[in-house]
């Protein structure tokens, strides 16, 4: 198989039900999977015979990213507005990181305000963000012919 890689961006971000787009504000971004193994350990029962040792796994993401902050947009533009208004409920993304490879992440996230604010003046706010999504979400890719 030969070496393949993809570049992020240019992509896009959708936040919600009112499609915000906020590929302008961000500066990086990714879908984090993550594995939740429970195992049960062997035991031995009265008969002398052992129950058999078990596992299961639960799957779950999150999205993660780094954001120019937007105070002075109107709440309809802007992702800090939104993070704000939305925080805490179930609200669709879909997550494309490169529009030429034709693949997306799309589900639902819920949303924790970003900050407001910054270690230094004069240089431009960022909000780092990780945001869960409420079940793991689909990815979507459709080879180009």
């Amino acid at each position: 198989m030969p070496i393949n890689t993809t570049e992020l961006g240019p992509g896009t971000l959708v936040l919600g039900a009112g499609a915000l787009a906020v590929s302008a504000q961000l500066l990086g971004c990714k879908v984090v999977p993550s594995e939740n193994v429970t195992t049960k350990a062997a035991r031995k029962v009265l008969s002398g015979e052992t129950l058999a040792e078990s596992s299961s796994a639960t799957y779950s993401a999150t999205l993660q990213g780094k954001f120019l902050q937007d105070l002075g947009a109107a709440e309809a533009a802007s992702v800090v507005a939104w993070s704000w208004a939305n925080k805490g409920t179930e609200q669709p993304v879909t997550f494309v990181p490169n529009t030429a490879a034709d693949s997306q992440v799309s589900g639902l996230i819920i949303p924790v305000p970003l900050q407001i604010g910054a270690d230094e003046v004069e240089t431009d706010m960022e909000a780092d963000f990780t945001w869960r999504f409420a079940e793991f979400p689909d990815y979507d890719h459709t080879p180009v012919p």
